[in-house]
């Protein structure tokens, strides 16, 4: 197959002539950026709520920090409740799925696809168990929590620490979307049971903005088949 010339304007060529390896890679990254912003805004205005998140930067060092990805807020009328990361490829998937159904369809059906987590170890188990406890007792100090519901969660940090096998290197948490293919719900119904489980149980746990379960407590905490109240009461 012949190959076929690029378009390129000059100017462009120019601009990034006399730059180094450093101030490429500057660049590319600059330019990643500014395609995420270019998506969050193209899915803003689809409906859904989203945004590239800025953090704190170093402003004597002409530096700014932000997140490579896009947080994807639910549109209304999806069942999930939950906002979900995405890098370019998801945005632009969603993009893709949003252009056939309506928005609250194609986020639910998008945030299914997401791919499942990075390998979570006991030690990740351990380590966010601790600042789990941590935050509880610093809610709990500030009044905005009263002792029961600090005793609910140090008994779920420490069971979802326990939870992790330590010789199963690639234990996998499982995601509210996740967990409803897994079990045969609607995510609206999985996201309610595992609510109900956490706060009934302390089973379960809160990662960022997802409730997750761990593959143990999905297939010990499967709720009950049609209407009525779950297992394991």
């Amino acid at each position: 197959m012949e190959a076929q010339p690029i378009i390129v304007f000059q100017k462009h060529i120019d601009t990034v002539a006399a730059l180094g390896r450093w101030q490429i890679e500057d660049l590319e990254i600059a330019i990643y950026l500014r395609r995420l912003h270019m998506a969050a805004d193209e899915l803003t205005g689809r409906g859904f709520a989203a945004r590239v998140v800025p953090m704190p930067g170093e402003p004597d060092k002409g530096t700014v920090h932000v997140f490579n990805m896009v947080l994807v807020g639910p549109p209304a009328g999806a069942e999930s409740e939950l906002a979900e990361w995405a890098d370019l490829a998801q945005c632009r998937r969603l993009i893709d799925i949003v252009a056939n159904m309506p928005p609250a369809e194609a986020f639910d059906r998008w945030a299914q696809g997401l791919p499942l987590p990075e390998p979570y170890t006991q030690w990740d188990a351990r380590r966010d168990a601790e600042g789990f406890i941590k935050d509880a007792h610093q809610a709990y100090a500030g009044g905005k929590i009263n002792g029961q519901t600090l005793g609910t969660e140090i008994r779920a940090a420490r069971s979802f620490a326990d939870a992790v096998e330590p010789a199963d290197r690639n234990a996998h948490l499982r995601t509210i979307p996740q967990l409803a293919a897994e079990w045969g719900v609607s995510i609206r119904r999985a996201q309610a049971h595992v609510k109900y489980l956490h706060a009934k149980h302390g089973v379960g746990r809160k990662l960022g903005n997802a409730w997750v379960l761990t593959d143990v407590e999905a297939v010990d905490h499967k709720p009950a088949d049609g209407p009525g109240r779950p297992h394991n009461e």
